[in-house]
């Protein structure tokens, strides 16, 4: 069966999956309408015909029975989202088969004028049918090795043994791009810790310890309540002046824990797939299955929960009234991504190369009458038998 067949074949099935998951979660969004509204009038109900705790019974069985039904939704809704991505990238693999320019998405370069071939052999419509990069950094590789002036004979054949391994690959290739998707370019600047946040959490920590104690003495009796707000509004307007450099330096390390945590679902993926005896792709995952990034990417998760506490003013409030809980948060994110940052951009080369191998290796799949050619030092300056250009229909040559 020719590789369009097989497409076309695994486009119906995923059509089928994802009618079948978006069927059960519209029905499951009804169910979970009504166990919320139902919950609520039996809390309700109960809380004033009942005794005091049927009411906590009712609650407690309310929030459990609405919370399984919302993380079930979840579940089906993320299911729909990740097929319909492995529909979409199908999908383009037979536009790119076909050469149906209207279903490829637009070449994320611009024309390079100045190039010596570029627009001779028409090098962007070949980039946009052979790109499969859901990055715009394994795109941009892709185009330089396609505009390269002087190619090295070495490499180019290191990079065919590479490509002829990941033809037959088309899981990982696939699963490679879906990954990828959703992952908006990766702007990653950080920033070194101020200067000023240790001693104004220092400072802010003694007074959370003083205001603890002056707590308790009051309870006891052994101090007027007047002496504990004092010192509170001591802690606040502490508080207050260093607001303004710990919400820039919180924001700035949310916003790089965002981007981090996406890259940790790629690095995640590359890191658990069993290359067999694949063992070039594994050599080219090597900076990634060397370093294992997902565990310290993942590290970051439970510092982005704690700073996202902040949001809730049920929560955040409190927190900061006890302890300096954003601006330690601040500090143990910086420096977490701080340490993290020298390794990014090999973690970030390494993708992008298996991202750019890909998108040949696809080729080779959907064309397996097309060669890879041979460099040969010692023979004529050129010579070629029935060639051809990808993004022109072999039925027109």
């Amino acid at each position: 069966m020719d590789p369009v067949s097989k497409l076309n074949r695994q486009i119906v099935r995923l059509e089928g999956r994802i009618a079948d998951l978006q069927t059960r979660a519209d029905r499951l969004a009804n169910v979970r309408l009504i166990t919320g509204f139902g919950a609520l009038a039996a809390v309700l109900a109960v809380g004033a015909f009942g005794p005091p705790w049927a009411f906590w019974l009712a609650l407690a069985l309310g929030v459990i029975g609405f919370g399984a039904a919302v993380i079930a939704h979840r579940r089906l809704t993320v299911a729909v989202d990740r097929f319909s991505g492995w529909l979409a990238i199908k999908r383009r693999h037979v536009a790119r088969a076909t050469l149906d320019w209207e279903a490829l998405p637009p070449s994320p370069l611009t024309p390079a004028p100045e190039h010596a071939f570029e627009q001779d052999i028409d090098l962007l419509d070949l980039h946009r049918m052979l790109n499969t990069c859901a990055s715009a950094g394994g795109a941009h590789l892709l185009y330089d090795w396609l505009t390269v002036h002087r190619p090295d004979p070495a490499v180019i054949e290191a990079r065919q043994a590479l490509v002829a391994d990941l033809t037959p690959l088309a899981p990982f290739r696939d699963k490679l791009e879906l990954a990828g998707q959703g992952v908006r370019p990766l702007h990653f600047d950080p920033e070194p810790v101020p200067a000023a946040l240790p001693p104004i959490i220092a400072a802010m920590g003694l007074l959370a310890a003083v205001d603890v104690v002056l707590f308790g003495l009051v309870l006891l009796e052994r101090i007027a309540p007047l002496v504990l707000v004092a010192a509170l509004a001591v802690y606040g307007g502490l508080f207050l002046l260093a607001f303004p450099l710990t919400n820039r330096t919180l924001s700035t390390a949310i916003d790089s824990t965002d981007v981090l945590h996406r890259l940790s679902v790629v690095t995640g993926f590359i890191e658990g797939y069993r290359y067999g005896h694949s063992d070039r792709l594994r050599q080219a995952a090597a900076p990634i299955l060397n370093d294992r990034p997902s565990a310290a990417l993942g590290g970051l998760g439970w510092l982005a929960g704690a700073a996202s506490m902040r949001r809730n003013p049920f929560l955040g409030v409190p927190l900061n009234v006890i302890v300096p809980w954003d601006p330690v948060v601040a500090w143990l994110l910086m420096r977490r991504i701080n340490a993290l940052a020298p390794k990014l951009d090999g973690w970030l080369a390494c993708w992008h190369r298996l991202e750019a191998l890909s998108a040949l290796a696809a080729f080779s799949w959907l064309r397996p009458a097309a060669t890879f050619p041979r460099l040969d030092e010692g023979g004529p300056l050129f010579a070629a038998e029935a060639m051809g250009h990808p993004p022109v229909s072999y039925t027109h040559l």
